[in-house]
């Protein structure tokens, strides 16, 4: 990973007596002024430090690092200040806007000294991040193949809703994508406790029976409560706990929270899973938004705006084909359900392919027990190319 390091001043001598001093020394670029580095600035390809000046035209230095805390929030960022400036630094300090300020004339040894350990401190947060994503996302997929497996009618939706909620979040551009797809992949983690007839008439969009609603509507708490078990999952386990609550304070949870308060990725969660179930009930994408819009104040008006545009951009178109076993391949999506001869449901429509789902079929194959030929479906117009199918 390069770690590059942006210096900002609207002075361009002092930016060419910083080319001097660190040409080949560091990895870094110069903007000349804040409107500049603006430009720079990509959330894809953050700066790991970013040094600005804090006196400059039009955006002070304090506004400008205030804004690559947003784009970058682990970039570090350092101040160049004069005694002037002294106190709107140390309220930028303050209120986390910057990570060390330096007066000026700054000496070499001590810039590229801060430099240095601004680099430290951001290879050691986003390395400590990527591990502890990396091993909870990989925690969170175990957990959800074995229960695809278990209980197939509660995750057989999983890969559907998650691909939904994924393309209104990135329409969205928001910042908690990881805690958006996290939460998209653990939503039924509390139906597993309800029985297959309620688990239907949850997905057909139809009234639970009265003597399983009280269970049913505990559904979201219990998960809850299981998820703020684990660290770092307290924004997924929100998002879980919100996933059918209106934007209007209707739904679940019982309480005063509505509107902006309920976190996003349970607005977006919310839409996604209706528009699912929508999705089931008439296939076609345009009557399914037309569906969710005929209760506008039970969702974002955001969330469905990103929502229709995704739609008017076609990833929701799908095209169907049987295939044998042979052909079957991991990550492929099955467009119906999967029965045994006595109708035990072993593989629902909408789940996506896994290693154990694979073997299961092929064991059950062997036995006589179903057929060797699946319905599958790929999204979006596009294909994956090695297994013919969206994920």
């Amino acid at each position: 990973m390069t770690l590059r390091v942006l210096f900002v001043d609207d002075n361009q001598k002092v930016l060419n007596s910083i080319a001097r001093q660190f040409e080949g020394v560091l990895d870094y670029q110069t903007a000349n002024g804040p409107h500049e580095a603006i430009e720079l600035l990509d959330p894809e390809n953050p700066f790991a430090v970013v040094v600005s000046d804090m006196r400059m035209p039009k955006m002070n230095g304090a506004e400008l690092l205030t804004h690559v805390r947003k784009v970058s929030p682990e970039t570090v960022r350092i101040m160049l200040s004069g005694y002037a400036d002294l106190q709107a630094t140390i309220q930028a300090v303050n209120e986390g806007n910057i990570a060390r300020f330096l007066s000026k004339p700054c000496p070499r040894e001590l810039l590229e000294r801060a430099i240095r350990e601004g680099l430290d401190q951001y290879q050691l947060v986003t390395g400590q991040r990527e591990l502890l994503e990396g091993t909870l996302q990989g925690s969170v997929t175990v957990l959800c193949a074995i229960l695809s497996l278990v209980h197939p009618l509660a995750f057989g939706r999983v890969s559907q809703v998650q691909r939904i909620a994924l393309a209104i979040g990135d329409q969205m551009q928001l910042e908690s994508i990881w805690d958006l797809k996290i939460a998209s992949m653990l939503f039924p983690l509390g139906c597993v406790s309800l029985s297959e007839r309620a688990l239907e008439c949850m997905l057909e969009g139809i009234p639970v029976p009265s003597e399983e609603r009280s269970a049913y509507e505990q559904h979201p708490s219990v998960a809850r409560a299981m998820l703020q078990e684990i660290p770092r999952l307290d924004n997924v386990a929100a998002i879980v706990a919100y996933q059918e609550k209106g934007f209007d304070g209707s739904g679940l949870p019982i309480d005063e929270i509505a509107g902006t308060d309920i976190p996003i990725g349970a607005r977006v969660l919310k839409a996604a899973l209706d528009f699912e179930i929508a999705m089931k009930q008439t296939s076609d994408a345009t009557t399914a938004l037309e569906k969710l819009l005929q209760s506008p104040a039970g969702y974002d008006p955001e969330v469905l705006d990103a929502l229709r545009q995704q739609i008017e951009a076609g990833f929701c178109q799908r095209s169907q084909r049987t295939v044998p076993l042979a052909e079957l391949r991991t990550g492929m999506v099955l467009a119906a359900d999967v029965r045994l001869e006595g109708g035990k449901l072993v593989a629902a429509s909408g789940q996506e392919v896994t290693d154990s789902i694979r073997r299961n079929l092929e064991t059950f194959c062997e036995f006589g027990q179903i057929e060797g030929s699946f319905e599958i479906e790929s999204v979006g117009g596009a294909e994956n190319a090695e297994c013919e199918a969206v994920c």
